[in-house]
């Protein structure tokens, strides 16, 4: 589960989308679910950032996990741009915007299609303890291209999105 998974805008490019959107204040304090959204559009995309904790893993892969049968996918997904970041530090998400997000060090996965259960997106060495952030981004064929879309709030307890 990622540690930040977060929207950035670049058609506005200094919006924070907030540390916790789903917070909900109640007599007794703040409750915060683990609840992060997956946003992209034609200028939204979506910063993830992983620690690889265990021990003697040192190979990794960054996957999906799809239930096409809750989403509605198909008019608008047409393919997504997946981007290593620079990322040597913690992201703060109560900072975050387009503006100064970490610099793209390059494109790694062009995801033409998402099937159903488990999409492997990219497979990369990581090391205990390491930082690993990635963008997911539409990818763009022309500017006027502006039919991507995906969207879905990622529950830690149930990792299935829809």
């Amino acid at each position: 589960y990622p540690i930040v998974l977060a929207p950035i805008d670049s058609s506005k490019p200094f919006q924070i989308f907030g540390l916790d959107p789903k917070a909900q204040r109640t007599s007794i304090g703040s409750i915060s679910p683990e609840k992060r959204q997956l946003h992209i559009s034609d200028t939204i995309s979506t910063v993830v950032q992983f620690r690889a904790l265990d021990f003697g893993m040192e190979s990794c892969e960054l996957a999906i996990r799809m239930d096409l049968k809750k989403m509605d996918v198909g008019s608008t997904f047409h393919s997504l741009d997946l981007f290593t970041l620079e990322g040597k530090f913690p992201l703060r998400t109560d900072q975050l915007s387009y503006n100064n997000r970490p610099s793209r060090i390059q494109k790694v996965a062009e995801i033409s299609e998402l099937k159903d259960g488990y999409n492997v997106l990219y497979n990369f060495d990581c090391k205990m303890d390491g930082l690993f952030t990635f963008e997911l981004a539409c990818h763009q064929i022309t500017a006027e291209d502006r039919s991507c879309g995906l969207e879905w709030w990622q529950d830690r307890e149930n990792p299935n999105p829809g």
